[in-house]
């Protein structure tokens, strides 16, 4: 199915994941999200008992005397009053025992708990929730923003699992970290935002340090040099020195509101004479791990493990590399991204071909020409899949349109070899 290929898993998969975990995240950075969610709406084997905060659910309290009368209304089961001075594990124990005597298989279903305020009883609640389900209840958590806890070392001991994040190299916020650094999420591809921990970054002071970030981000290995190069080109060595210090620490600021604890964390670190990536905060890059898809998509010749590096690489390309910095810097590698990212297409391109999966063939190479308009052996392969697939006239119309590009950028005709195929095909 169509859905399937989106997400990356099919009901069976969820299925599976679930059997093996009594809490399942719906990763809030996955795509297709709610196409996820709609996959597990659909399962039988579980009872099901869906519930969606909205703007009425503002408190735990609130939320949970209204979950309560929502199970007790969907499972028969008998409706139970909160004393107002409730702990927020006795709210949760209140709900497992509810869930408890409805004694029968249930899959729970948590929607946009992000309304919820995210704090100490956020974190005491939710962790008492999970502790205390039944082996016959299944909890799911969806919503646009989650913290990195209570979830992360949930996650760590086993009793938490995420689904989303099938075609990312760890599990992003909710990864394991021994030194329990801060967790930062980089997502370069397109208009450009951050997350430390769950929180985005939503406001950065400026253009500049945000600028800035992105730039150390990108750039592992950097000197003063090279930044005042980038960003002050035309001004003298000690002003732009004062600004750099200035935009930097605005640069830790940011990323340090959203840490618990309040500490000062600074992205990078200084020695020998460069900047580097600083050991403080644990980074999740898309565009590194894009770039090492590709690389090591490159170097495999067994078609099955190169298809799927290639197409993590083309999961994780959303848009054109920071579309909203217009930097000469930026221009360079947003050229560079792009190369990649058609070299991915093709190869997955090729390989459907070979396996004479023309349908799928077709798709990718029409992607590849989406992103490089001028490529004619593309637009040959195109008019090829098309009169494989028994479609001679798209093939003609694929030769003209190809012509009228040639013609309006190129001034040019299509070479011999495109026209050739044209013949053979209209014959």
């Amino acid at each position: 199915m169509q859905r399937d290929s989106l997400i990356g898993m099919s009901l069976s998969d969820i299925q599976s994941i679930l059997s093996d975990t009594n809490c399942v995240i719906v990763s809030p950075q996955m795509r297709h999200r709610n196409l996820i969610l709609s996959y597990i709406l659909q399962l039988e084997t579980y009872r099901l008992a869906y519930f969606r905060l909205d703007d009425s659910c503002t408190t735990l309290p609130e939320f949970s005397q209204r979950l309560l009368a929502t199970l007790a209304t969907e499972l028969n089961t008998e409706a139970t009053s909160i004393a107002s001075d409730a702990t927020p594990e006795q709210l949760a124990k209140h709900i497992t025992q509810s869930l408890k005597d409805a004694n029968q298989p249930i899959l729970l279903v948590l929607d946009e708990v992000d309304r919820l305020p995210i704090d100490e009883a956020y974190h005491s609640f939710f962790t008492a929730l999970v502790n205390n389900l039944s082996s016959q209840t299944k909890l799911v958590i969806n919503a646009r923003t989650i913290t990195t806890e209570p979830w992360r070392a949930l996650v760590k001991d086993n009793e938490v699992s995420v689904i989303g994040n099938e075609h990312r190299v760890t599990n992003l916020i909710f990864t394991p970290d021994d030194a329990n650094r801060p967790q930062l999420e980089i997502y370069a591809f397109g208009r450009g935002h951050a997350i430390v921990n769950g929180l985005p970054v939503v406001s950065w002071d400026g253009a500049l340090p945000r600028n800035l970030f992105f730039y150390f981000i990108d750039n592992d290995l950097v000197t003063r040099d090279q930044i005042f190069k980038a960003f002050w080109p035309d001004l003298q060595q000690k002003e732009a020195t004062n600004v750099f210090h200035v935009t930097k620490r605005k640069v830790s600021e940011r990323l340090s509101f959203n840490v618990y604890d309040k500490g000062n964390y600074d992205l990078t670190s200084y020695s020998t004479g460069f900047y580097r990536p600083s050991e403080q905060i644990a980074r999740h890059y898309d565009v590194e791990e894009f770039e090492q898809a590709v690389e090591q998509a490159s170097m495999t010749f067994d078609d099955t493990q190169q298809m799927a590096l290639y197409q993590r690489a083309v999961d994780l390309y959303r848009a054109p590399f920071l579309l909203t910095i217009d930097m000469p810097w930026v221009h360079e590698r947003r050229e560079r991204l792009q190369r990649l990212l058609l070299e991915a297409l093709i190869g997955i391109a090729r390989i459907q071909k070979s396996a004479n999966n023309y349908d799928a063939s077709l798709g990718y190479f029409i992607r590849a020409l989406y992103e490089k308009p001028l490529r004619e052996d593309l637009h040959r392969e195109v008019m090829q899949l098309y009169r494989e697939l028994g479609y001679p006239d798209d093939a003609i119309k694929q030769y003209q349109h190809l012509e009228t590009i040639l013609q309006d950028t190129l001034n040019v005709a299509p070479s011999p070899e495109t026209q050739t195929l044209l013949a053979e095909i209209q014959n």
